[in-house]
């Protein structure tokens, strides 16, 4: 994990930390994350700290926020953090504290991010951006029953808010994508990359796995197209081109070759023995674009579904909407179990990790043989899935 904020203002942690949740307790957790953000006495207004809200503080917090955004802007994200803090210092208000949860993000910090912005939508009923934000990352981590009645509250509370209305009009898919007004600061709902390099057709076509500690990915060969330029690019906004080495055609998938690598999560777990049907399982997917922008993965959950034939496949068995697939997914410790492909018949499958490790060896790392924990929260499956997940980049 990236520990570039331990050095944050204590002040400016009021944060309630949120739980993972499985299946079963859903409704319950959405009802004390609810409670978190129902309005309480003197809860509506900002806090102004020690230097006060004079004008020459408020021009200078101006220009802290201007040069936290441009800091972001050109993923200099220790900058950018730094110059968030100290306007929040300033004036205790939403913007600096988004922009703190959106450097977060920005340097892969999900858990961080998560529990700063459930502060945020707390302390400040009174402004869209809080709750906005928060519904938007609960829904990308897989809390999505949590998010709309998140939303749902906040517009009860601000009827006719357009950023409100923004988001819950993109929450309505399973996969949704930040665009126009989404992709404006100070409530950008993406991570910052540079498109340098990228022809202007390119665009995002599908989902790729990183391995070999970050030289490799693994993709559907389906997912490629015919044009032989193909970058990759992480959650963090993290982009470098791509060479396909080689085809594994019984698995039906491309092996990449990174021009450089990427950073990625000390060691894939593996486990042991391919995943069973009916155990709890993860999916990460990039959503596809029409453009090259860069975007958070989306965590979905389900069961892996019944064995296809007599072989190293099983049906997926999580609901996803129509796509190329190739992202990865993991059981409930958080282990790497296979990448998602599209069916023949149309029913996604999981290509398990024994198969692809037939076909690649040790690059995808070394099985385990049981998990120091069963069960690991599925916002931590999700910031480690933000390193290993990468959109597939190509042109038309």
């Amino acid at each position: 994990m990236n520990h570039l904020f331990r050095h944050v203002i204590p002040s400016l942690f009021i944060g309630c930390a949120v739980a993972s949740v499985a299946a079963a307790a859903i409704e319950e957790k959405a009802s004390q994350v609810i409670t978190q953000v129902q309005p309480q006495a003197a809860g509506n207004h900002q806090h102004v700290h020690a230097l006060g809200p004079s004008e020459p503080n408020m021009q200078e917090r101006a220009t802290l926020l201007k040069r936290a955004e441009a800091a972001l802007a050109a993923e200099n994200v220790n900058d950018a953090a730094q110059a968030f803090e100290r306007a929040g210092l300033i004036l205790h208000a939403a913007d600096a504290e988004v922009g703190l949860v959106r450097t977060y993000m920005q340097a892969g910090e999900y858990k961080q991010a998560l529990s700063f912005i459930a502060h945020t939508a707390g302390a400040h009923l009174s402004n869209a951006e809080g709750a906005a934000f928060y519904a938007w990352l609960l829904h990308i981590g897989g809390q999505g029953v949590i998010a709309k009645r998140l939303l749902s509250e906040a517009t009860v509370r601000l009827p006719g808010n357009p950023l409100l209305a923004a988001v819950r009009q993109q929450l309505r898919s399973p996969f949704p994508l930040a665009a126009g007004q989404l992709l404006k600061a100070p409530t950008r709902f993406a991570p910052y990359g540079s498109l340098s390099g990228l022809a202007s057709t390119a665009r995002v076509v599908g989902t790729g796995v990183l391995v070999d500690h970050g030289r490799r990915v693994l993709v559907p060969i389906a997912t490629l197209t015919r044009s032989p330029d193909v970058w990759v690019r992480n959650g963090l906004g993290q982009m470098t081109k791509a060479i396909v080495e080689h085809r594994m055609m019984r698995e039906k998938i491309a092996v990449l070759r990174l021009v450089q690598p990427l950073p990625t999560v000390s060691e894939m777990d593996i486990p042991a023995r391919d995943a069973f049907p009916g155990s709890i399982a993860y999916s990460i997917e990039y959503q596809r674009s029409p453009n090259a922008m860069p975007s958070w993965p989306i965590l979905t959950s389900g069961f892996v579904g019944q064995p296809v034939g007599n072989s190293t496949q099983r049906k997926l068995g999580i609901t996803l909407p129509n796509g190329p697939r190739g992202g990865p997914a993991f059981d409930a410790a958080g282990r790497f179990i296979g990448i998602a492909v599209p069916g023949s018949n149309g029913v996604d499958q999981l290509v398990c990790a024994s198969r692809l490790r037939t076909g690649v060896g040790d690059i995808l790392g070394r099985p385990m043989a049981s998990p120091s924990d069963p069960h690991v929260p599925v916002d931590q499956i999700y910031e480690s899935a933000m390193r290993i997940a990468v959109q597939i980049i190509a042109t038309r």
